[in-house]
């Protein structure tokens, strides 16, 4: 007389995605990033003044672009790491 109340059956929940967007995603900002880190910096123009003993860089860095490269690197390696991760 006594009631017996079963669960249902459970399955098992398998991953269904698939890992190569996150690798190109990863793969595509990497290098955004990493253009944008090497291509940050531009030439200094002539102006004469190294004749008289002044000393001048030799480029100038583009913090705009160093910003870019450091954010795109990064969002890159996190893809990446999405996306090799073990499972």
């Amino acid at each position: 007389m006594g009631i017996v109340v079963e669960d249902p059956p459970v399955r098992e929940k398998r991953e269904t995605w698939s890992a190569t967007p996150c690798l190109a995603l990863g793969l595509l900002f990497l290098a955004g990033g990493f253009y944008f880190l090497i291509t940050s910096g531009t030439p200094v123009p002539n102006t004469g003044l190294e004749g008289l003993g002044v000393a001048l860089p030799r480029e100038v860095v583009n913090l705009q672009r160093l910003a870019f490269g450091q954010t795109f690197t990064i969002s890159g390696a996190v893809f990446l790491a999405v996306g090799l991760r073990p499972r």
